[in-house]
């Protein structure tokens, strides 16, 4: 058998590690969203906290379904409400990628949905979470999915999950770098102003 192509390609957590342990500085924060699993997540969080820099890696894959299995197991709920985004083009994009959110949920806990109409672009979005506690205590919480609007080898657009860092540094000063699709660019364009925002993955 004939190879036609062999190579690797360092991953994505590795080298936002290896990046942001020699750009960042003590005290300064990071938050990232990959396709890697839990344990690879959690030690590049360690591994940065050993530089004093505060590391939250956070799930691009249906990061709403692995906010619930990851933040949520121990908790008591008695009910979830769901704001999800609705981009024009695919107003049902979100609500599928949910799937299958109910079925982790005990079957005492209440579930609903609110879409909520918005552009498609590439952006951070968010699914606003209402959590009601069995005690009746409520909490609002913001959950990020990343999306790169883009099109596809036949050339229609679509919205894809996509990787995301946000660095925050101890003066205060807030940036992101948004993911490029080509394997002949660097890992993340140049970094875009953003305003300080807290979401969890």
């Amino acid at each position: 058998m004939i190879t036609l192509l062999e190579t690797s390609f360092e991953r994505s957590v590795d080298a936002i590690v290896s990046q942001y342990q020699t750009v960042l500085s003590s005290g300064d924060t990071l938050n990232a969203w990959v396709f890697d699993d839990l344990a690879a997540r959690q030690q590049a969080e360690q591994t940065l906290a050993q530089h004093g820099i505060k590391a939250h890696f956070y799930s691009a894959y249906k990061p709403l379904v692995h906010y619930v299995i990851e933040v949520l197991p121990e908790r008591s709920l008695r009910a979830i409400h769901i704001r999800y985004p609705a981009p024009l083009e695919t107003p049902q994009r979100f609500l599928l990628e949910a799937y299958p959110l109910a079925g982790l949920l005990d079957a005492n806990v209440a579930l609903s949905w609110e879409p909520v109409a918005c552009d498609t672009q590439t952006r951070r979005y968010h699914y606003e979470l209402t959590l009601t506690d069995s005690d009746g205590a409520q909490e609002q919480v913001r959950v990020a999915a990343p999306n790169r609007h883009h099109l596809d080898h036949i050339n229609t657009w679509q919205l894809s999950p996509c990787g995301w860092v946000e660095w925050s540094t101890g003066d205060g000063n807030t940036e992101s770098a948004l993911p490029m699709c080509s394997l002949r660019c660097p890992l993340f364009c140049s970094p875009l102003r953003s305003s300080p925002s807290s979401v969890v993955g």
